[in-house]
């Protein structure tokens, strides 16, 4: 999670807001910066999941959204995780691999 956290945010940040991202919540620390060079891989496995841009007001895709962009994590529900990888490997045609691809088996898992 910590190297998610240097990867996504890039510096330290507050014990709450790591707190926040174990528990499945949208840290407050944010690097505008860094969002904005992931943005184009985050919009586009975004619109693959859910069919388009996201609705920053619905709960879920603004949790989706976030949890791509900073690699949200969730209480462990492998029942819920196994799906997560199922839906991925269906929509993407590969097992995934990265840290990001990850966040995407949990935003399926989890979230959608």
């Amino acid at each position: 999670m910590l190297r998610d956290v240097y990867d996504t945010i890039g510096r330290a940040i507050p014990t709450s807001d790591l707190e926040k991202l174990a528990k499945g919540e949208i840290a407050s620390t944010r690097n505008r910066d860094r969002e904005i060079t992931q943005l184009p891989r985050v919009r586009q496995t975004f619109r693959t999941i859910f069919g388009h841009d996201p609705n920053f007001k619905d709960a879920d895709e603004n949790l989706a959204w976030n949890t791509l962009m900073y690699r949200i994590r969730f209480t462990r529900d492998l029942t819920k995780e196994k799906q997560g990888i199922i839906e991925f490997k269906n929509t993407f045609k590969k097992a995934p691999s990265d840290p990001f691809q990850w966040a995407v088996v949990r935003v399926l898992g989890y979230i959608e």
